[in-house]
């Protein structure tokens, strides 16, 4: 293991990790968030121009921020300031 990494569970951690057969297998789209309480939440450090908008007391490891919008990759039909559409 890394000096500084951390187990976690991927029943108890993520809202979303569905394998549907053994690898290799095509795997369907889905969304690897973190549920609240998951020990990945909080547990990141800031890089600069990378997470400085994290939600929590520290950014959360993995791609998606507990409690801030997932983005949207591809075309836009009107983007924001905030770099997110309007759901």
């Amino acid at each position: 293991m890394q000096t500084h990494g951390i187990r976690i569970s991927r029943n108890s951690c993520f809202t979303q990790f569905e394998i549907p057969m053994a690898p290799p297998a095509p795997m369907p789209f889905q969304y690897m968030t973190l549920k609240p309480g998951c020990n990945a939440v909080d547990a990141g450090v800031v890089l600069a121009n990378i997470n400085e908008g994290y939600a929590g007391n520290a950014p959360d490891l993995g791609p998606y921020e507990l409690g801030k919008k997932l983005p949207h990759y591809g075309p836009r039909s009107k983007l924001f300031s905030d770099g997110f559409e309007n759901p």
